[in-house]
């Protein structure tokens, strides 16, 4: 059996420790804190391991699709915050 979201206005965390490259996130309903894995690790905790590593992280995409004839396209994109 499913049970509820544990959501507590008044007593929420959502706690980052990029030296573990982790997160703890308790009593926020809101869906962007639900998805962690996505939005935090991938941007925040990786913000981290890039100045780490020499790389730099960032919320945008570029993808080269090839067609099955060889032609290749790109794809540009930005995600910026709360767009769902």
């Amino acid at each position: 059996k499913d049970v509820a979201w544990p959501c507590n206005p008044k007593n929420k965390y959502i706690v980052h420790f990029p030296e573990e490259q982790s997160i703890v996130s308790y009593g926020s309903g809101y869906g962007g804190n639900a998805l962690l894995g996505k939005k935090c690790f991938a941007l925040r905790i990786a913000s981290t391991i890039g100045r780490e590593e020499g790389w730099l992280a960032e919320h945008m995409l570029i993808v080269g699709i090839t067609s099955p004839e060889g032609v290749k396209k790109y794809i540009c994109a930005a995600f910026p915050s709360a767009c769902g």
